[in-house]
């Protein structure tokens, strides 16, 4: 008297087992890459925004004096003003590597 495998409960059973297995080593790889997505995440009062400059790898604070001095750079280049959300990548990496060569003169 053995026991007796149904071979659709063994099929089942071998299904639902690599599936558990597949998402518990997906989900760290998913949290990981989700780590490194990293444009901007505001805060809760939308004041400050932390933004990630892909250059020269580090994160800035974006509050009110980071974009007074965002738009001064834009007039001292003769370039229409602008919100930072709008400017291209370029622009915002030229703006980067300014503040990194320029870090205290506004």
């Amino acid at each position: 008297m053995g026991i007796q495998l149904i071979p659709g409960k063994v099929r089942m059973s071998k299904i639902l087992g690599g599936l558990i297995i597949s998402i518990a080593l997906a989900a760290p790889v998913a949290m990981q890459a989700q780590d490194h997505q990293p444009q901007e995440h505001n805060d809760q009062n939308n004041e400050n925004k932390r933004v990630y400059d892909s250059s020269h790898k580090d994160y800035h604070q974006w509050n009110s004096q980071e974009d007074s001095n965002y738009h001064q750079w834009l007039k001292d280049k003769h370039r229409k003003d602008h919100d930072w959300n709008k400017a291209s990548k370029k622009e915002q990496q030229d703006y980067w590597t300014y503040r990194h060569e320029h870090s205290d003169s506004h």
